[in-house]
């Protein structure tokens, strides 16, 4: 890899996690509760409630040995 190659790819990466620590730093508050409860990692809050995707127990082992 070129000299010039390496330098447009480490300018790609310094400016796409600048760009993505700008975003984060300057949207509300709101808005980053808002997307940590419906965005792509809602997942990952603490659920008071059982989640829709876990298994419960009366379906902890359907699908198991079954082809």
């Amino acid at each position: 890899m070129s000299a010039q190659a390496l330098l447009y790819v480490m300018l790609a990466l310094v400016f796409g996690g600048y760009t993505t620590y700008l975003l984060a730093a300057f949207l509300p508050q709101s808005t980053l509760d808002r997307a940590g409860r419906h965005g792509r990692f809602a997942e990952l809050r603490e659920q008071t409630s059982a989640s829709p995707h876990e298994p419960t127990a009366a379906t902890a082992g359907e699908g198991v040995g079954q082809q």
